[in-house]
């Protein structure tokens, strides 16, 4: 199996990391394989602090300096592109605070990229959890089904190229 790394932007989440680590640790991938990256803004210490309480290997905090290539304004691409840098991984993904992901999600995408050495890039799919909380919820939960049952299929059968969204992309690492 490949070094996979899995990237996470965090800003002003401290309060999302126990659940967070807990669901990563759910991942069915080998260990010593995984390269798990919390990517914190230097001015966010009460994230920073939580992380670094609780991770342990394969988890890593990585804290964004505000003096980096392009300087202000603070984004998450400029976060994302730092914690790429110092990626170890052939594969990388980029998970949100919210997100939960499949325990065999970075497996699958793997045996996709065997399967399709071509392939540069693969979106899973994303569901909302909640879709019975709230009307609103319920409406995501609607779209998302609309956008990876319906529509993305229908622009690969006619060999369209089609977005990734912004989460749960996977892509070959620079490595």
């Amino acid at each position: 199996m490949p070094t996979y790394t899995v990237i996470l932007p965090l800003f002003r989440e401290a309060h999302m990391v126990p659940n967070l680590i807990q669901s990563l640790s759910q991942l069915d991938y080998p260990v010593d394989r995984l390269d798990i990256i919390f990517a914190c803004e230097t001015n966010d210490p009460d994230t920073i602090r939580a992380v670094q309480n609780l991770a342990q290997p394969p988890f890593r905090v990585l804290i964004v300096p505000s003096t980096i290539a392009g300087g202000p304004p603070q984004t998450k691409p400029r976060a994302l592109n730092y914690a790429l840098d110092r990626s170890d991984g052939r594969l990388v993904t980029i998970f949100d605070a919210e997100d939960r992901p499949h325990p065999q999600q970075l497996r699958q995408a793997a045996s996709a990229f065997t399967a399709h050495p071509d392939w540069t890039a693969l979106q899973a799919p994303l569901n909302y959890f909640n879709t019975r909380d709230s009307w609103l919820a319920a409406q995501f939960g609607l779209e998302y089904a609309g956008l990876f049952q319906v529509l993305l299929p229908f622009y690969d059968a006619l060999d369209l190229p089609f977005p990734l969204g912004g989460t749960s992309n996977h892509m070959r690492g620079l490595m």
